[in-house]
């Protein structure tokens, strides 16, 4: 077949996998493959998309992407439906959502890969907790709307839910938390949601690992962003150093965009630090991943990073948080130790766990976790798997979807970021009989201040909503203003920013 790839760039996690990708097709699944990236098709127009993030940085400050998708480029479209079918990765700036619709309207095969959420969402790439994304992104709490009104957030997310329940229209995702999180966000029956991984073949390197202290390795493509739990990160090793003392040397090396204030903290644990900065070089960065023994990875939510399937493929450990897709991989792989909780006395529970093993049993672990990987992700088995989910999405037919609606009037939602849990349910009596009645199930791990919100059908924001701590529990009105409740979330600020949970609306109000 004829495969166009779009990514937006060639460099970051993105759209290093769909370069990946598209060597993979070539090499190993005998496709003609062109990629289209900014620097080959252009960006769309500033009027169009503004090419910056518009998030308010309150629960996240993570990219959100405006997109007024007022027009799109014919010339692109009428090129792309030329192609047997086009694979779409992570496009901000490279095409708006009036460019896939004038796509998809063509006819032409399409596969979004969600590398993030921002296919399924109003322009969040990753939700914070909010769950908006499931009921059509009302009064949205990401977005700074002195730049771009909550009212354009939900305007998208319709458009994009248009856009995927069309059935030339397919969703893939390297883990299946994303397609979860997918599957009840958006209108796509399970036939047109494919797991797909990134290919990945290590470098061959016939030099041995020098004799090292042992060593912890830090890195993404920039640990400034909040969800990547830099600042966590560095109190956990400055636990485990002061516990290893002055006999048990440690090495820490920093990959990725760092501020200095991070560098600061991780220079006051007494390890050698060595900090590379942003590494281009992929040979270099390897060089990182052989040289360590473990890599340390309180992201809060994240979907199946390329350095995870990169230094496990060395023989890297990881130590990981718990609810997304960096757990799913350790617990796929056996790759490491899933913290119970976001805590730095977790993480370095975990660190110091794994450096007291012996070295010879600890080597082992390596070596079989580097062999598990590499069969996984090879080019030629991704490359089989992407034309097993080619074969189905050009031959694919309207087709109802066949999910069954989640059990139960009301459900919670343990999100990513969530480092406590709470139930919701119907209040039986009283009253409030018919309200939500909103429990802490356990108690939170940090002293920070609960906020709790819902979202009403006309509301124009999140209406506030007390939380008696002394009771561990909030009582929700299901209709505010003569509008409906849509979904609930709650946030707490704490020393390593903000954890959330949100709880979705999965059935029809009780009246």
């Amino acid at each position: 077949m004829k495969i166009a790839i779009l990514t937006s760039a060639s460099a970051g996690g993105a759209g290093i996998a769909a370069s990946r990708v598209a060597h993979a097709l070539r090499e190993h699944g005998g496709h003609s493959v062109d990629i289209f990236d900014i620097e080959t098709a252009g960006p769309v127009s500033q009027e169009v998309s503004p090419q910056r993030s518009v998030t308010n940085g309150r629960l996240s400050n993570t990219q959100f992407t405006a997109d007024y998708g007022t027009a799109h480029r014919a010339w692109l479209v009428r090129t792309l439906a030329g192609y047997d079918l086009v694979n779409a990765h992570w496009t901000t700036y490279l095409q708006s959502i009036a460019d896939l619709e004038a796509l998809a309207a063509t006819g032409v095969p399409l596969l979004l890969t969600l590398h993030d959420a921002n296919y399924v969402t109003g322009g969040c790439h990753y939700a914070a907790g909010c769950t908006g994304l499931f009921s059509g992104c009302h009064a949205c709490p990401q977005v700074n709307t002195e730049v771009f009104a909550r009212a354009e957030v939900q305007r998208v997310k319709a458009r994009k839910d248009a856009l995927l329940a069309r059935p030339n229209v397919h969703l893939s995702a390297p883990s299946r938390y994303m397609l979860e999180q997918a599957a009840h966000a958006a209108p796509v029956p399970q036939q047109r949601l494919h797991l797909l991984r990134n290919p990945y073949a290590p470098l061959e390197i016939e030099t041995a690992v020098p004799p090292r202290p042992f060593t912890v390795l830090l890195v993404a493509d920039s640990l400034t962003e909040r969800r990547k739990g830099a600042r966590l990160a560095a109190e956990a090793l400055l636990l485990f150093c002061m516990r290893q003392g002055r006999d048990n040397p440690v090495r820490i090396h920093v990959a990725g965009n760092a501020d200095e204030s991070l560098l600061r903290s991780l220079r006051a644990t007494g390890a050698e630090l060595l900090a590379h900065g942003r590494l281009t070089n992929h040979r270099w960065l390897v060089e990182v991943y052989r040289t360590s023994d473990l890599q340390i990875c309180p992201s809060h939510e994240d979907n199946w990073p390329n350095v995870l399937v990169e230094a496990a493929a060395y023989g890297c450990l990881a130590i990981v948080g718990p609810g997304h897709g960096c757990e799913e991989f350790a617990r796929a792989y056996d790759a490491g130790t899933v913290c119970t909780e976001y805590s730095a006395t977790a993480f370095a529970d975990a660190l110091s766990g794994i450096a007291a093993m012996p070295a010879d049993e600890r080597e082992l672990w390596r070596e079989e976790l580097a062999a598990r990987v590499i069969a996984d992700h090879a080019p030629d088995r991704i490359a089989a798997d992407f034309n097993d989910a080619f074969a189905c999405i050009v031959g694919s037919e309207p087709a109802e979807d066949p999910r069954e609606r989640l059990g139960g009037l009301w459900s919670s939602n343990y999100l990513g970021a969530a480092t406590r849990e709470m139930l919701v349910a119907p209040a039986a009596r009283g009253a409030e009989a018919g309200d939500l009645v909103v429990t802490r199930r356990r108690a939170a791990t940090s002293s920070g201040t609960l906020a709790l919100s819902a979202v009403y059908d006309g509301a124009a924001g999140p209406v506030p909503v007390p939380f008696q701590p002394e009771r561990g529990e909030a009582r929700v009105p299901v209709h505010h203003n003569g509008g409906r409740l849509r979904h609930v979330f709650a946030a707490e600020a704490n020393d390593y920013g903000v954890s959330q949970l949100g709880c979705r609306i999965d059935g029809d109000a009780p009246d």
